[in-house]
């Protein structure tokens, strides 16, 4: 009787098991999907933040030429503040003696910001069930590092342009270097490299029947998680998925 009852139970393992790999399957999807929205978020409020940023290294080029007046720092500084706020700073003003110091922190209002934004991708990216509690921690501590180098970067900046006296001839300098910073170290946009593609390499001809060889090119972001397995399941599913659509075609048997 007590083998009758195993028995039963690895019959309904079996027939489960299969439900259980497509509500998976499906999970990823869904997860991917909202990753992917989640992150052309993040990409256009960069792409904002480095043209602002960019364009604001190119008026004091202009400005440094006849040397700039206390109204025109005043402007630049203002133009660096909205440009802050977007990435989600704000300045805090607190007095030391007899000084008044200020400094960037992170805002209270932080919903439609960049650091918010990149915080929300990493916790969609973080529901993936393929990732350990490890690579979970790790996920989190990095994008973390990254926003508080961003935050000091700026604060740096910051502390140059609230000088009273300040070298407008490097000043562009440094704001092109965040820029480059963000772009190449904090996190690049989406690039054509990372669009898949998919070509016909030639015909391989055995006997009588000829073959279209076909190769497909694909970007998998974040490829060290899943310890360092997550390009050879990525591939897999991909070639079951296109597997399973040449045969609905009938192209593939």
């Amino acid at each position: 009787m007590k083998s009758f009852n195993c028995w039963i139970d690895i019959i309904k393992t079996q027939r489960t098991l299969p439900n259980y790999k497509k509500t998976q399957k499906k999970v990823k999807k869904d997860i991917g999907r909202e990753r992917l929205l989640v992150e052309k978020s993040v990409n256009r409020q960069l792409e904002k933040i480095n043209k602002n940023l960019t364009d604001l290294a190119d008026k004091i080029q202009i400005l440094e030429k006849g040397g700039l007046e206390v109204e025109e720092t005043r402007k630049i500084k203002i133009y660096y503040l909205d440009i802050v706020n977007m990435i989600g700073l704000e300045v805090v003003t607190e007095r030391q003696e007899k000084r008044r110091l200020s400094r960037l922190e992170e805002s209270q209002e932080m919903e439609s910001t960049l650091i918010a934004s990149v915080r929300n991708w990493y916790k969609t990216l973080s529901k993936d069930p393929s990732l350990t509690e490890d690579e979970l921690q790790n996920l989190q501590e990095e994008w973390e590092k990254k926003i508080d180098l961003l935050k000091l970067r700026a604060n740096k900046i910051y502390q140059k342009i609230s000088r009273s006296s300040f070298d407008e001839r490097k000043l562009d300098d440094y704001i092109i270097d965040l820029v480059k910073w963000i772009s190449e170290r904090f996190k690049t946009t989406e690039n054509l490299w990372q669009d898949p593609k998919a070509w016909t390499e030639g015909i391989s001809q055995s006997n009588t029947i000829a073959t279209m060889d076909y190769i497909v090119t694909f970007y998998v972001d974040n490829i060290k998680l899943e310890q360092y397995q997550r390009g050879h399941r990525v591939k897999s599913e991909v070639q079951g998925e296109i597997l399973q659509q040449l045969r609905q075609v009938y192209i593939y048997r």
